[in-house]
């Protein structure tokens, strides 16, 4: 379900008359995974 939203967010805040990015979601979950993988380490030294 969350990806979905994060497909509609784009299509949403994507100005009328500009190309949705279609790869913003992917990049935006990869971001969002780092981040979180990130804090694990930091949590765990």
């Amino acid at each position: 379900m969350k990806a979905l939203d994060l497909e509609f967010a784009n299509e949403m805040l994507t100005g009328v008359g500009e190309e949705v990015d279609k790869t913003a979601p992917k990049r935006w979950r990869a971001e969002a995974a780092a981040e979180k993988a990130e804090a694990f380490r930091k949590g765990r030294l």
